[in-house]
């Protein structure tokens, strides 16, 4: 008797087929295949492992701020950032390969005071 046992790509086993002893190794290994292919595309549509990438992005950045001394001592500032990002993405799972174009406007402001001792 021939086992054969299919295995997803998270390890846990997805499939066993038992044939005769007297299957012929060709027919068995194409049983096989097909069954590898079967679990791969189901892991495709369910999601399974996937890979990322993203293109290098090299885009403007504007900053502008203030700072202030009220005192001796004292000292408050702010300043407020912008970005563009723009990168394509793809994704492959399993296989199944997917690209996307992101663009996105990253902000941050920032408030402080500090204090010289």
């Amino acid at each position: 008797m021939i086992s054969l046992v299919a295995m997803g790509l998270d390890g846990r086993r997805r499939a066993r087929l038992d044939l005769p002893g007297s299957t012929d190794p060709a027919i068995a290994l194409a049983t096989l295949r097909r069954g590898v292919a079967e679990i791969a595309a189901g892991e495709a549509a369910t999601g399974g492992p996937t890979r990322l990438s993203l293109t290098s992005s090299v885009g403007p950045v504007g900053t502008v701020g203030l700072k202030y001394r009220p005192g001796t001592r004292w000292t408050v500032f702010a300043s407020y950032s912008i970005s563009r990002v723009d990168t394509n993405l793809k994704t492959d799972t399993a296989g199944e390969i997917r690209t996307t174009h992101v663009a996105f406007r990253p902000q941050a402001l920032v408030v402080g005071a500090g204090y010289s001792f």
